[in-house]
């Protein structure tokens, strides 16, 4: 997987092969195979890894600052979910660049991002009517964080 992640970040999803991943990784094209029946499987799974990654950040920076303002809270998860894309930037672009294809993830992770700031709402509001953490009125005006 971290090869994968590796070789997508420096080649492209599309120039990697399966070959050059087990090559890179130093096992045989059999055992890439036996794990990850194409280079999509394998591609869902590293996006799945980095929503994961996300979310425990996530979920960790969220509860040990609970006492902070709400604005203090936002630019935190923000830096929280920044860090992890970060971090993985070579391979974020890979996806991104992959994202021609309708399956390729990305809606997926876009969906889980929201879910994840939903979560952010509701701690800091407390409990309430879903729906209405769901839309942002047109009406609010999105406040200025800066110092």
């Amino acid at each position: 997987m971290d090869a994968a992640a590796r070789l997508f970040g420096e080649r492209g999803i599309v120039d990697t092969s399966m070959n050059r991943i087990a090559v890179e990784a130093g096992v045989s094209i059999g055992t890439v195979y036996r794990y990850f029946a194409d280079r999509s499987a394998l591609v869902e799974e590293l996006l799945g890894r980095l929503q994961e990654n996300i979310e425990q950040r996530f979920t960790q920076r969220v509860f040990a600052i609970a006492d902070k303002s709400i604005a203090e809270l936002a630019v935190a998860v923000l830096e929280t979910i920044a860090d992890e894309l970060v971090v993985n930037a070579e391979l974020v672009r890979a996806l991104a660049a992959g994202v021609r294809l309708p399956d390729s993830g990305i809606p997926e992770l876009e969906r889980r991002l929201r879910l994840l700031v939903k979560v952010l709402v509701i701690q800091v509001l407390g409990p309430g009517d879903d729906h209405r953490y769901d839309v942002i009125p047109s009406s609010w005006s999105i406040p200025d964080l800066r110092p």
